[in-house]
C-alpha cells in the first residue's frame, strides 16, 4: 500500500505538465505510480487539522492526537450548520450510517487514538491504551513530534 500526501499533488501535477518545479516546493512526486504501481512515495504521512489535532499514518496504523477531545467529531465546527450536515444527521438518526461516519456525532473522542489500518479502511478499535501496542504508540508519537 502506497501513501500519498496532499503536499505531493501540486509538485506531481507540475512534473506531469513538464513545468518547472520551484525549489521551495515541498512534496514528493508520485508521477511514477502511473507506470509502476508498486512505487511508494512515503512510508508515513502527516497532517495537522485546525483545532482537531495532529495525525500520522503509516501502512499499519493511524495515530491521532486530538487537541480538543471534548468537541467530539464534526459537530463543533461550521460544518454543523450546513445543509449537508443536516442531511447526514437525519441519516444518523435513522441508524443508517456506518461506524466510521457515525463517529462524527460522538460527544467526545479519546485524547489519543490508534486504530489499525486494514484493507477495507480502519479497524475502529482504539489500541492506544492496549499494552501490546505501547511501543507502536510511543514510536508514532515520537515521529509525529519530530
Amino acid at each position: 500500500m502506497g501513501l500519498l500526501s496532499a503536499v505531493d499533488i501540486a509538485l506531481t501535477l507540475l512534473q506531469l505538465a513538464r513545468r518547472p518545479v520551484p525549489d521551495v516546493m515541498q512534496g514528493t512526486t508520485f508521477a511514477g505510480v502511473f507506470t509502476d504501481c508498486d512505487l511508494r512515495a512515503h512510508n508515513a504521512v502527516f497532517a495537522v487539522c485546525n483545532w482537531h489535532g495532529s495525525y500520522m499514518r503509516d501502512t499499519k496504523f493511524l495515530y491521532k492526537e486530538n487537541q480538543y477531545p471534548m468537541h467530539g467529531g464534526c459537530i463543533q465546527n461550521g460544518f454543523a450548520y450546513s445543509a449537508s450536515f443536516k442531511a447526514l444527521h437525519q441519516v444518523h438518526l435513522r441508524g443508517e450510517l456506518n461506524l466510521l461516519a457515525a463517529r462524527c456525532f460522538d460527544d467526545e473522542r479519546d485524547k489519543v487514538e490508534l486504530p489499525r489500518v486494514v484493507e477495507s479502511g480502519l479497524d475502529l478499535r482504539n489500541l492506544a491504551d492496549e499494552p501490546d501496542y505501547a511501543q507502536v504508540r510511543q514510536r508514532m508519537a515520537a515521529r509525529l513530534l519530530a
